[in-house]
């Protein structure tokens, strides 16, 4: 279960290929971490990662799950607190909308920055791709 509403204070984007990580807090204040692990280079697997799989506090998420439902609609309905400056993921979606990459929505601001990595892990697991990547990697059916 996840109490909402997340704030998301930090977001990462791993050089081995791929790998996303938000860091966050819920509305009671447990730290959570929320990841879509790379799958484009197979030497560079974390063993404790499933390729292309969103995971929860390290945990992997069963695909189209109620759990991952309600983890993507807890991103949709986030807080993003970066520093000093707050802003919700429906305001920063507005600004980051026409933004091509990451470089282009930071250079909107830190949170906007945020925002787009949000929205890629959003569009990722709502996509075919991420089906297809999961039976790729038999762990969907």
């Amino acid at each position: 279960m996840i109490n909402e509403p997340i704030t998301i204070t930090n977001a990462v984007t791993l050089s081995d290929g791929g790998t996303k990580y938000l860091i966050g807090i819920d509305s009671d204040g447990n730290e959570l971490s929320i990841l879509i692990a790379q799958y484009v280079f197979p030497d560079n697997f974390d063993s404790n990662q499933i390729p292309g799989r969103l995971h929860f506090n390290e945990e992997p998420i069963e695909v189209r799950s109620i759990f991952e439902s309600n983890l993507i609609k807890s991103l949709e309905n986030c807080l993003i607190k970066v520093e000093s400056s707050e802003l919700s993921f429906s305001k920063g979606l507005e600004h980051i909308v026409n933004s091509k990459n990451l470089m282009e929505a930071n250079e909107i601001g830190h949170n906007y920055g945020v925002a787009y990595l949000v929205k890629y892990i959003i569009d990722f697991v709502q996509s075919n791709k991420y089906i297809e990547i999961a039976k790729k990697f038999k762990t969907y059916t």
